[in-house]
C-alpha cells in the first residue's frame, strides 16, 4: 500500500518525510578576507521526527557553521548555516551533501557557488607619516587614507603601532568598500625630546 494513502488511513502509521526548501544557493561575489554566509531550508512534511546527521561540503570553501547533528520535528522548518571564505579570486563552486535518518531520504545535494574578489589596499602617504614638531604634554593628529584599489571589500580588523607615544584611533573593524577611500587617524603624544 502506498505510504502517503497508508498515512491517511491508518492514524498509527508514523514516517518522517524530508523536504529541501532550498534548492541552489549563490553567495555571488565575497571578498577575500570577509566570509558570508546562506541558509540552507529544510522542512519535515511528516508525523514523525527526523536526524539530520551530517551536513559535508566537496570544497574547503565551503564550510558547514550548524552544529550537528539535530532534530527537525514534525512539521518544522529547519535552518543549515553555510559560510563560503574564497581563498583566490575567480568563481568557486562546490556540493553540499545532507544526511538524514529518513528511510524515504537518506541524503540529498545542493549545489553551493560564489564570485571569490581580492582587494588591494592603498595607504597615503605611502611611506612615512611627519607630524610637524610637537611639544611634550601637547599632541598632534594626521590621518592616513587608506583606499581600496581592488574588487570587493577591503576589510582593515585592527592596526597597531610599536611606539606608545603614537595612537591608532581604530575602534571597530575598517569596511572600504572597491574604489573607495576612508580615513585613519594617528595621535602622537610625545613623552621624550627629539625625532621619534
Amino acid at each position: 500500500i502506498n505510504n502517503r494513502i497508508r498515512k491517511l488511513i491508518d492514524p498509527t502509521f508514523r514516517l518522517p518525510l524530508f523536504n529541501a526548501i532550498s534548492t541552489n544557493i549563490d553567495f555571488d561575489r565575497v571578498s577575500i578576507g570577509d566570509p558570508s554566509v546562506r541558509t540552507l531550508l529544510v522542512e519535515n512534511r511528516g508525523n514523525l521526527p527526523f536526524n539530520i546527521e551530517t551536513v559535508v561540503s566537496d570544497n574547503p570553501a565551503f564550510r558547514v557553521l550548524t552544529e550537528l547533528p539535530f532534530e527537525v520535528g514534525i512539521a518544522q522548518i529547519a535552518e543549515i548555516e553555510i559560510v563560503f571564505e574564497p581563498s583566490q579570486e575567480g568563481l568557486v563552486g562546490g556540493l553540499i551533501t545532507i544526511t538524514t535518518d529518513d528511510p524515504r531520504t537518506p541524503s540529498a545535494t545542493f549545489n553551493v557557488q560564489g564570485q571569490g574578489q581580492a582587494p588591494n589596499i592603498g595607504l597615503f602617504p605611502a611611506d612615512v607619516l611627519t607630524f610637524d614638531r610637537t611639544f611634550i604634554g601637547q599632541s598632534q593628529t594626521l590621518n592616513v587614507r587608506i583606499s581600496n584599489l581592488g574588487a570587493g571589500v577591503l576589510v582593515v580588523p585592527r592596526a597597531t603601532v610599536t611606539d606608545s607615544q603614537f595612537i591608532v584611533e581604530l575602534n571597530d573593524t575598517l569596511r572600504v568598500n572597491s574604489s573607495q577611500s576612508q580615513q585613519l587617524r594617528i595621535t602622537f603624544n610625545p613623552v621624550a625630546e627629539g625625532l621619534q
